[in-house]
């Protein structure tokens, strides 16, 4: 009998499910959490090393966003869309951690355990050699039959994010849906209930991107669909945005001011070059 288990990213999240045991099946699963009796999988996104980083963040500008200019990009998918679970953060020691090393890394997923494989590992030594983190989250899964068997490719199909720019820090909310199968008709979307937040002091406006070179799945597609929030309208260098779309959304009131929303989308397949997002804020 042999186990697999390997990174699967999608829109700058890992998403870190671990195979059941079976007879000559390597696909990826969710994970039977015994000491929750729940079924979860687990997830990462590279944050600055000094970032400030909370799960219990207020959704209220994201909801704004979505109100006024739609929470779904363009071509998103109905099936995507519907059908969506919500849960809470596992209340749990081991269900966040901040990851400074693969060695960390190793030591967090290993109580699970979900052991790595050699490209997610170059990948994500690339951040940790840039003095980048990982913020590694458990999110609860829906309840599927056989306690998750044949449930594989777990993946986040929607990375929800709005970024405030105040002059100096960036505060940057994450709300992302994720998706696992057993075949093209049996099927589950889920996200948390609220968005990881995480905030940080810089002289660029930045976003990872670059893990959506790794998908897990050639059928299906990753999207992401980001607000950029300015004081001043923010000038976008077109060779710093290859392959995204940049819509300009006008003036915005929030919190008693005018602020300046850009979007960006993108739909991403498998092996699509990606590269962080890195823009100059307006001065």
């Amino acid at each position: 009998m042999t186990q697999y288990s390997r990174f699967v990213t999608a829109v700058s999240m890992f998403c870190l499910p671990v195979l059941a045991k079976a007879e000559g099946k390597c696909y990826d699963d969710p994970h039977y959490w015994k000491d929750k009796n729940k079924l979860v999988v687990t997830w990462i996104i590279p944050v600055p090393g000094d970032a400030k980083t909370e799960t219990s963040s207020d959704g209220a500008l994201l909801a704004e966003l979505d109100a006024r200019f739609g929470g779904e990009p363009p071509g998103y998918p109905i099936e995507y869309a519907s059908n969506v679970y919500r849960y809470p953060y596992p209340d749990h020691p081991a269900s966040k951690r901040m990851i400074k090393s693969l060695k960390d890394l190793k030591n967090w997923v290993g109580l699970f355990p979900f052991p790595t494989e050699p490209e997610a590992e170059d990948a994500l030594s690339k951040y940790f050699n840039a003095n980048r983190s990982l913020y590694g989250l458990v999110v609860e899964h829906p309840p599927v039959p056989d306690k998750g068997l044949g449930f594989k490719f777990c993946t986040c199909i929607l990375q929800r994010a709005a970024i405030l720019w105040d002059g100096d820090q960036q505060q940057t909310w994450v709300r992302s849906t994720l998706r696992s199968a057993r075949d093209q008709r049996t099927w589950v979307n889920f996200a948390a209930e609220s968005p990881i937040k995480f905030s940080f002091k810089a002289t660029t406006i930045w976003f990872p991107l670059a893990l959506n070179r790794i998908l897990p799945d050639p059928g299906t597609p990753a999207f992401l669909l980001l607000d950029i929030v300015t004081k001043k309208p923010l000038a976008v260098d077109p060779t710093k945005t290859t392959g995204l779309v940049v819509d300009p959304k006008g003036p915005m009131p929030w919190q008693g001011e005018t602020w300046n929303v850009t979007r960006i989308w993108r739909r991403y397949q498998r092996s699509d070059p990606a590269e962080d997002l890195s823009l100059e804020p307006p001065r």
